[in-house]
C-alpha cells in the first residue's frame, strides 16, 4: 500500500524501544503480511513441483518482477519448509527481490521455528532489509 502524505499531517510513531517521525511529505508504504499459518498437518511442496519451481526461477531471460510474478502462484498452492524458502530466495539477484520472494512465502512455512535463523544465514542483504518489512509483526522472533 502507498500512501500520498499531504503537506499539513504530523505524526510519530512510537512502539517499544523504537520512535520515528513520519516525514510531512512523500510517499509512505506499507508491507502486509498475513498472520495466516499452515495447518499443523501441511506437508512442504513435493519434489517434483520445487524443481519445476526453481527450473523457471533459473532461466535468465525472465526478469525479477516476472519470476516474482511466477512465484505468486505457488505462493497461492503449496506450503515450504524454511530450507525451501531460502533455496528460492536465492534464485533471485536483486536484495529487494529476495526479501519480496521471502515475505510472500512466510505464511506458507511450515516451520516458522527455524526461519529467521535461516533467513538471516542466507540473505546475503543485511537482515534489516527483512526485519524492515516483517520485524513488527510478531511473526518473526530472533532465537
Amino acid at each position: 500500500m502507498v500512501l500520498i502524505l499531504p503537506a499539513a499531517i504530523t505524526c510519530t510513531v512510537t512502539h517499544r524501544d523504537f520512535r520515528w517521525k513520519i516525514p510531512n511529505t512523500g510517499i509512505l508504504e506499507f508491507d502486509y503480511v498475513s498472520t495466516e499459518r499452515p495447518p499443523p498437518n501441511a506437508d512442504p511442496i513435493h519434489t517434483d513441483y520445487m524443481f519445476e519451481l526453481m527450473s523457471e526461477l533459473a532461466r535468465k531471460n525472465v526478469s525479477e518482477a516476472e519470476k516474482l510474478e511466477f512465484l505468486q502462484g505457488y505462493a497461492v498452492e503449496e506450503h515450504f519448509s524454511t530450507d525451501q524458502v531460502a533455496k528460492i530466495a536465492r534464485m533471485f539477484q536483486e536484495p529487494k527481490s529476495r526479501v519480496d520472494a521471502v515475505v510472500m512465502l512466510h505464511r506458507k512455512v511450515i516451520d516458522l521455528e527455524n526461519f529467521l535463523r535461516v533467513m538471516m544465514e542466507t540473505l546475503s542483504e543485511p537482515p534489516v532489509l527483512l526485519l524492515k518489512c516483517m520485524g513488527s509483526t510478531g511473526q518473526v522472533r530472533q532465537v
